[in-house]
């Protein structure tokens, strides 16, 4: 693997380096599409608290009970708080975009922004 104190790689170690390569760009892919699924749930989870909060007293919706009942739920089975799950799902609202959908509505998730896009 070393000549001369240089790093090179033969075919044995190229091939196998290619192999890791590949490995590794599928979970990334694996993980984006998870990240794109939940970033979506998130937006389904905002659409449904604002269904909720129609025709609710005006202390509910200032105190956004829908939102915060359904953030505690995912918040549950995501083993987070509820208050972070409601952060994200605010995330969801804030986020727009103009001529080309999201990178999430393709399964595809831009970094940090996987947790803010929608």
């Amino acid at each position: 693997m070393t000549s001369h104190g240089r790093i090179g790689f033969g075919d044995a170690d190229a091939a196998t380096l290619a192999g890791i390569l590949h490995e590794v760009q599928s979970a990334q892919a694996e993980i984006e599409a998870a990240q794109a699924r939940v970033t979506r749930g998130l937006a389904r989870a905002l659409t449904l608290a604002q269904a909720q909060s129609r025709g609710a007293s005006a202390q509910v919706k200032s105190r956004d009970m829908a939102l915060r009942a359904i953030a505690a739920e995912i918040a549950a089975v995501t083993r987070s708080t509820d208050r972070s799950v409601q952060r994200r799902i605010g995330a969801t609202l804030r986020s727009s975009w103009t001529d080309s959908p999201p990178p999430w509505t393709r399964g595809r998730t831009v970094g940090s922004r996987a947790h803010m896009c929608c």
